[in-house]
This record gives structure tokens, sequence and C-alpha cells, in this order.
């Protein structure tokens, strides 16, 4: 009985351990019922650009909710261990919302900065424990990208790569880092 107790706790603890929602279906005999929900959000902003010429950056790959950001969700990982995850954007000028060239002339620069220092690629970055200056493992940035679409269009790719402690726990957080996308001399007829 006593081990039929200590499983049923385990259970418990592990499943509020998941990220998500989760529902207790009871035993662990018998049929079993259950449901849960998962939140449904509409987002989007309308822009005017009528006349004018405007530089659009849209994340495309692990979009953060507010349509301009890139957010990494690693949710669930074991101590000591270690994943990536890819994110991915496109640049592109518009004049009267048609595509324009990036090329002849224009130089289109993006890096990754912390605040306003440069990121060097693959640099360690301490990832702590949110709300606290406890370490919980390394994170990391890899940025690279390509023109396409006759120069008209720059996808560019980051991937943020965690590296937990064995001893880690709790969870993480990094809202420090920016993509900035800088054009200059971009000649548009």
């Amino acid at each position: 009985m006593k081990k039929m107790l200590f499983i049923g706790a385990m259970l418990i603890v592990g499943m509020t351990a998941f990220a998500g929602k989760s529902a207790d279906l009871g035993t662990a005999s018998g049929s079993m019922n259950g449901d849960t929900t998962l939140g449904i959000t509409t987002r989007g902003e309308v822009v005017d650009t009528t006349g004018k010429v405007v530089l659009v950056v849209k994340p495309t790959l692990n979009g953060g909710s507010d349509g301009g950001s890139i957010e990494f969700a690693f949710g669930d990982m074991e101590q000591g261990s270690s994943k990536q995850l890819p994110g991915e954007f496109t640049v592109e000028v518009l004049k009267e919302n048609t595509p324009v060239s990036l090329g002849t002339g224009a130089e289109l620069d993006v890096k990754i900065y912390n605040g306003t220092t440069p990121y060097v690629d693959g640099t360690d970055i301490v990832l702590n424990k949110t709300n606290t200056q406890e370490k919980v493992g390394t994170l990391s940035y890899v940025l690279t990208g390509n023109k396409e679409n006759e120069n008209k269009k720059y996808i560019g790719r980051v991937t943020a790569i965690v590296n937990l402690e064995d001893s880690a726990n709790g969870a993480f957080s990094n809202k420090d880092y920016h993509a900035k996308i800088t054009l200059t001399n971009l000649t548009v007829n």
C-alpha cells in the first residue's frame, strides 16, 4: 500500500512538472475520462503603406506573441541536457506594398545586440534561474542569413542553444538580447 501511495505521489509531482495544460484522470487503472483546454489568441495590426516606403521585419519561425519578436520556448528540459531551437525572420522593403530590391549600393546589416553592445555569435551567456542570480546553464545564439527573391527579401536565421548544469532546477528566462536590422544607402525608384 505504501508503494502504491508513493507511486501515486510521484505521478502527481510528475504531472505538475510538465509545461502546458494537464488534467488529472484519476487512478492508474480502469476506464478514465478527462478534458483540458488550450488558449487561442489572435493578434494583428493594420498598417497603411499608401505612398510610403517601409522597412518590414517579420518573425516567421518561433515568432513571439507580440508579432515583433522571436521567442524560444524550450519547455521542460532535464538537468545537464542541451537543446537548440531555430528561429527565423524576414526583412523586406515595400514601396506601396510591392517589394523592392535590397541590392545595388544598399547595405543591410543584421546583428544581435545586448542593449548597445554587439554580441559575438556562439559566445556563452550565463543563464540564470528566473528572478534570481542562480546560474542554471548557458545560452548562446548563432545568426545566419541570405538574400532571396532577386535581393527583394532577406531571410535571417537565429539558433538559440541552451546547455543546462547537472544540478539545474527551476524556470529560466532571458530577454536581454535583440536583433538589430540596419539598412543604409537604399535607392528606390
